[in-house]
């Protein structure tokens, strides 16, 4: 995976892509680095990056508006899986720094020849209705110090997209979708008021306990 500076340029309903240069977010020289070590007291424990301000921190000139973060994926031979940063919420704590990031999905395809020389140039139509991402990563680093390199979140093993509204495909961390899990309605109920005398049985059980309606004699004419 790697984050890159791309020039943006619309034209029409059309956007076109043009790669500018890496953009090191890693490291104790990385951008976040130099963000979270750039924040008085207690800011570090509950920060926000946009993607115009993490270009101006990578020294893109500010009048730039033509410049863009995207997140490549990478790690398929044959498609092309590109998504623009939106913003980093950032919690910084002792030795360790959890982000959550947002995306827009620029581009998830198959592609015709080879995907990294179509990734350095490419155009896409601008969508009615822009697909939405979100991921969660962290690093080994803080306001106590560290290496500052890619570490393991709370939520995962490794760092790689788990939630992806792309297309009507959603992909959900196993462990994400269990917290997410709502209570029924009889559970709450029975917690809100534990005096019911509510004997609770699996349904398979109630269902064989149901005694069968009586079967009704057809006339043998029919």
């Amino acid at each position: 995976m790697a984050f890159l500076i791309y020039k943006k340029t619309t034209i029409g309903d059309l956007l076109r892509f043009e790669r500018v240069q890496p953009l090191k977010l890693s490291g104790a020289d990385g951008l976040i680095a130099r963000h979270v070590k750039s924040l008085p007291g207690e800011a570090a424990a509950s920060w926000k990056l946009t993607a115009p301000g993490l270009l101006k921190l990578a020294g893109v000139p500010a009048d730039a508006a033509d410049h863009t973060v995207l997140f490549d994926l990478g790690g398929d031979v044959s498609s092309v899986c590109l998504y623009e940063l939106t913003c980093i919420h950032g919690s910084s704590r002792d030795t360790a720094t959890q982000l959550a990031l947002d995306f827009t999905v620029v581009i998830d395809q198959e592609v015709d020849g080879e995907p990294a020389e179509f990734a350095k140039r490419f155009g896409t139509t601008i969508p009615a209705k822009p697909k939405l991402l979100g991921e969660t990563l962290a690093l080994n680093g803080g306001p106590c110090g560290g290496d500052w390199k890619w570490g393991e979140t709370a939520m995962k093993p490794k760092p790689r997209l788990t939630i992806m509204a792309v297309a009507n495909r959603v992909r959900i961390a196993p462990a994400a979708v269990a917290r997410r899990q709502p209570k029924s309605d009889l559970s709450c109920a029975l917690k809100s008021r534990p005096n019911l005398n509510v004997k609770r049985a699996p349904v398979a059980a109630a269902v064989i306990a149901r005694k069968p309606p009586p079967r009704i004699r057809m006339p043998s004419w029919q």
